[in-house]
């Protein structure tokens, strides 16, 4: 008798691994220098590029020396202390990180590890635009701050509300000095009528008086009583003319608009000129 046995074997199901992603080509470091200065498009000090970089001034120092040589980075000094400033030739650094791109381990066939003339001139675009809505901001932002704020308005409004509050109590003042003097009667109760025609036959009498002395007067006392009138004249038209421009400041308008509101007629109007002084013979 002959027994047989049956082994069973179970097989497990074998699990298929995704295939790992390709590895990123490694930037050189000149490389990364040049992307990293052609992605901020700005000047840098030795100090600030080796912050940024993280990496020591002395490393940066003997690839800048190479790379000015190639005349891929340019160097200028200001200031008094000579301060070394380096910012990128792009066309230069375009192609020099497109040749070392293309000549790479893997054929030519490397990953965009470094940026594209194609995208270098676009972002030269997208920067000029940025510069230009930069100038068009600066003019609006200009225009905006030179307009008065509702607070000034105020302010402003408040002080012209004071200079015509002023103006108005000096009027005031005035008509009631002039109604003061119509009203004044000099204790006889005369009315004013009376009062100028008074004061006509005073400046009559007064007319005839000066005329009598003058037929008596010799030339030396004719001009110096000229002189007087003279003088007495040129100091009264300074004083008036020192009223009219202190009221034009007052008022913040011009001469000619005062004349008109005040219907002043000047010398100058009616084309009267003052008469020169007279020499008085010893």
């Amino acid at each position: 008798t002959t027994t047989t046995k049956t082994t069973t074997t179970t097989t497990a199901p074998t699990v298929t691994k995704p295939p790992p992603p390709p590895k990123r080509k490694k930037l050189t470091f000149q490389a990364q220098v040049l992307t990293h200065l052609l992605t901020t498009m700005k000047p840098f000090t030795l100090k600030s590029l080796a912050s940024e970089l993280r990496t020591t001034d002395v490393a940066l120092h003997h690839l800048m020396l190479s790379l000015l040589d190639k005349k891929i980075i340019r160097m200028k000094e200001f200031g008094k202390r000579k301060k070394e400033i380096y910012y990128v030739d792009i066309d230069k650094a375009s192609k020099d990180l497109s040749h070392s791109s293309a000549s790479g381990d893997d054929g030519g066939k490397s990953t965009n590890a470094t940026a594209s003339s194609d995208e270098m001139q676009a972002r030269k675009v997208e920067l000029q635009s940025c510069m230009a809505r930069q100038v068009g901001l600066q003019r609006e932002m200009k225009r905006v701050l030179q307009e008065l704020s509702n607070d000034d308005l105020t302010k402003k409004l408040e002080e012209e509300e004071t200079v015509a509050n002023g103006l108005r109590s000096r009027v005031t003042a005035a008509k009631g000095r002039i109604e003061t003097s119509h009203d004044d009667s000099g204790g006889g109760g005369r009315s004013s009528l009376a009062k100028r025609g008074a004061n006509y036959g005073t400046q009559i009498r007064s007319t005839f008086q000066t005329k009598r002395e003058e037929d008596t007067m010799t030339s030396k006392q004719i001009k110096t009583r000229f002189n007087f009138m003279r003088l007495e004249w040129k100091a009264r038209k300074e004083k008036c003319n020192d009223f009219i421009d202190n009221l034009a400041d007052a008022m913040e308008k011009r001469l000619k608009e005062v004349h008109k509101t005040l219907d002043v007629v000047t010398d100058q109007m009616e084309g009267v000129v003052l008469p020169p002084k007279q020499v008085i013979d010893s």
